[in-house]
């Protein structure tokens, strides 16, 4: 099994914060727990305002954790080849997330 490893944000607004450069010692081992597949524009809507609160988040919040290891879920659209990870709380808004650049690589 592959190690994956990507750099985490607390509560950033929109996908160009966690595209930034920095420290690969910052970096945190993550596993995808839930991949959710949005539609192109929800996919786009999410990655532009990562601050307001989201039912698929709220649903699956029990699923993931941070901590040295991260429980995420993965964020994506189908068309996309990019991914946001999400550590989300019970309610359902981002707490950190992470771009993940090689999740095109493991499709």
């Amino acid at each position: 099994m592959s190690e994956n490893f990507a750099f985490f944000v607390e509560h950033p607004r929109k996908i160009d914060e966690l595209i930034k450069p920095h420290d690969i010692r910052d970096e945190k081992q993550f596993e995808v727990v839930k991949l959710i597949v949005l539609r192109h524009m929800d996919y786009e809507n999410f990655v532009t305002d990562m601050l307001v609160q989201r039912d698929y988040l709220e649903k699956n919040a029990a699923l993931c954790g941070g901590g040295e290891d991260v429980r995420c879920m993965l964020v994506t659209a189908s068309s996309c080849e990019i991914g946001v990870l999400v550590v989300p709380d019970y309610r359902g808004f981002v707490v950190k997330a992470g771009y993940w650049k090689n999740y095109a690589e493991k499709k």
